[in-house]
């Protein structure tokens, strides 16, 4: 189903469950609450996730957190230390990645599951490495789940490396890829002289909807020796940065229509946009790899001198100095250079744009509230008001998105409460004026909810008229019940207070008492005859201290 909007009410819902066919089917329901979508926020700060060193301290994951909107200074969170370790496979964690949920209110971080610092070689890693990914998830970005040592790589791979994942729209599935030698069989050692065209890093996917069940995994690049892909969508394109280990051993930046086109023999359906992309950007031959890339928030202040967007691609020296900094303005024509930033010491792993209530809930801080107004419309000072008519507030967020809550209005000291709703394009309430004769202040509060503060109209001095007259609305039809004519009467009340209703007619009188504000009520006149012809039906209606008469029109009607 689809979740409730920001605002509305938790939704109740049953799931059934279905186990086996037939007479040994075994079904059963649980339910369970959806809650509402998260408020849309603009992204206007940053999160990275990355390891440290090929050592035991190094080999696990921490988190930092920008210095305001700029993705080149950073405060590590923790005082400095991993916010998680590995306690199953090899205990060692590297190339962290983590991405928001595609509903916004949840976030998962995936890691390799591998330890060079605990004493494992490079290439037996390569040769007979982990299979799982180390996976969490969390709701706030500071207090993280139970770790899941999940198998994804088939039983021929060996190493399962360098894991990123990107949400497939269309599918309604997030795509994890990653790297992997895949051999021909599960031998271990494996025979890699005999089979050499077997013995290179292909990428990997597989698919999933909550980072608990996966796909079986597929090859999705076979293109000679490759490692560490990063990607990202823009207008409608797919960019991918890879490190061939082959060619110009550095990173490839690549392009295609679609997510799930591949890079395999005979079916290369992506693009190359540019090769050796850090070693031409830093004028360098020394390589590098783990590209992680994202795209700059709007306003980020340490976009370059005359530039208001573009996307910020880190490398990681691993030989040297770690994660650097490269930017370009666009991917379609990239023209990536060197930016000057004051990153952690840190290795592979993902830099993520969050919102600024995300970021304060990873560093623990109190949520800064988004501020709102609240105005009267079409109330000015000295109006007259009846009761039973509508007055409207409407309330606007600072940042201009979504509001949701109640307005309380206030009537001298009567108040309503009214829920906000969407109404073109703005955010209104409505309260049906009340009984409340003579001159009073009229405000309209908005009460807050969620990250939004409340705010108040100013005060409108008006009059309320005296108490309205009972209004009602009626109508009169005829049917035939056993072939003689029976006159049926309708009526609502449409005041703001209780009313009694007398009917008369040439076919008798009918009464209703005290019929609430809102309330309808019939009645049914049997005429005895075939044929009644065109006359008229009159309704005396009392409430609130008044009285008034009306007529209905009875038309003609025949049984044959």
């Amino acid at each position: 189903m689809t979740r409730p909007a920001w605002g509305a009410e938790p939704a109740p819902v049953t799931l059934t469950a279905t186990v086996g066919t037939g007479a040994a089917a075994v079904t059963r329901s649980f339910a369970v609450t959806v809650e509402p979508s998260p408020r849309a926020a603009v992204d206007s700060r940053y999160m990275f996730a990355y390891f440290t060193a090929d050592t035991p301290e190094g080999e696990k994951i921490s988190l930092a957190a920008s210095q305001g909107n700029s993705a080149m200074t950073w405060d590590v969170l923790n005082n400095g230390t991993p916010i998680l370790s590995s306690t199953q496979g090899t205990r060692g964690l590297r190339d962290p990645f983590v991405i928001r949920s595609a509903e916004g209110d949840r976030f998962f971080l995936i890691a390799t599951d591998l330890s060079i610092g605990g004493g494992t070689s490079w290439e037996s890693s390569l040769d007979d490495g982990s299979r799982h990914l180390e996976i969490w998830e969390s709701t706030d970005l500071k207090n993280w789940s139970a770790q899941r040592h999940v198998p994804v790589s088939g039983p021929f791979a060996s190493m399962t490396g360098a894991p990123e994942a990107f949400y497939d729209e269309d599918a309604g599935e997030y795509v994890v890829y990653w790297s992997s030698r895949v051999f021909l069989d599960a031998t271990r050692p494996y025979d890699k002289v005999g089979t050499p065209d077997y013995t290179y890093s292909k990428v990997m996917y597989a698919t999933t909807r909550d980072f608990v069940t996966f796909s079986d995994a597929e090859i999705w690049q076979d293109a000679g020796d490759r490692i560490d892909s990063t990607m990202i969508e823009d207008d409608g394109t797919f960019y991918r940065f890879t490190k061939e280990i082959t060619g110009c051993n550095d990173v490839v930046q690549e392009s295609a229509s679609s997510l799930h086109a591949l890079s395999v023999p005979g079916d290369y359906a992506w693009t190359t946009d540019a090769t050796c992309v850090s070693k031409t950007a830093r004028a360098t031959g020394r390589t590098t790899e783990g590209p992680t890339i994202f795209r700059a928030n709007a306003g980020d202040t340490s976009l370059p001198a005359g530039v208001d967007e573009g996307f910020y691609l880190f490398v990681d020296d691993f030989t040297g100095q770690g994660y650097l900094p490269l930017f370009t303005e666009s991917l379609a024509a990239p023209a990536w250079r060197t930016v000057s930033g004051a990153l952690p010491k840190s290795r592979h792993g993902s830099v993520m744009p969050v919102t600024l209530n995300q970021w304060e809930s990873a560093k623990g801080v109190a949520a800064t509230r988004t501020a709102t107004t609240t105005s009267l419309v079409g109330v000015t000072g000295g109006a007259a008001l009846e009761p039973g008519a509508k007055v409207e507030a409407a309330v606007a967020a600072t940042d201009g998105g979504a509001v949701a809550g109640t307005v309380r209005f206030a009537f001298g000291d009567r108040t309503v409460d009214a829920r906000v709703i969407s109404r073109d394009g703005a955010f209104v309430a409505e309260a049906v004026i009340p009984e409340a004769a003579g001159d009073v202040r009229l405000t309209a509060a908005y009460q807050g909810f969620d990250v939004l503060s409340a705010s108040a109209s100013a005060p409108v001095d008006v009059r309320i008229a005296g108490a309205a007259a009972p209004r009602v609305e009626s109508s009169v039809s005829s049917r035939c019940v056993a072939g003689k004519v029976t006159v049926m009467l309708k009526v609502t009340n449409t005041g703001s207070a209780p009313v009694s209703v007398v009917a008369s007619s040439a076919y008798g009188t009918k009464a209703f008492s005290a019929l609430a504000a809102g309330g309808t009520a019939t009645a049914a006149f049997s005429t005895r005859v075939v044929t009644i012809p065109a006359g008229s039906m009159s309704l005396r209606v009392d409430g609130a201290g008044q009285s008034r008469e009306t007529t209905v029109p009875i038309e003609a009607h025949r049984c044959s």
